[in-house]
């Protein structure tokens, strides 16, 4: 798999957890920005990422 390649976190993730906080944020600024849907799976993969990000 590329680099690059991006994956809904639903279905996979940064591996080194130091990322989690910088790529759920972005993946939800984007989901927010254009107004798309959420999963169940991606919504709770992005909750438990999201709790990695400093207060």
């Amino acid at each position: 798999m590329c680099a690059a390649t991006w994956l809904a976190p639903g279905s996979g993730s940064p591996p080194a957890k130091v990322y989690w906080c910088t790529y759920a944020t972005a993946w939800t600024n984007v989901k927010s920005t254009y107004q798309l849907t959420v999963i169940q799976a991606e919504k709770t993969k992005l909750t438990e990422m999201l709790e990695t990000c400093p207060s």
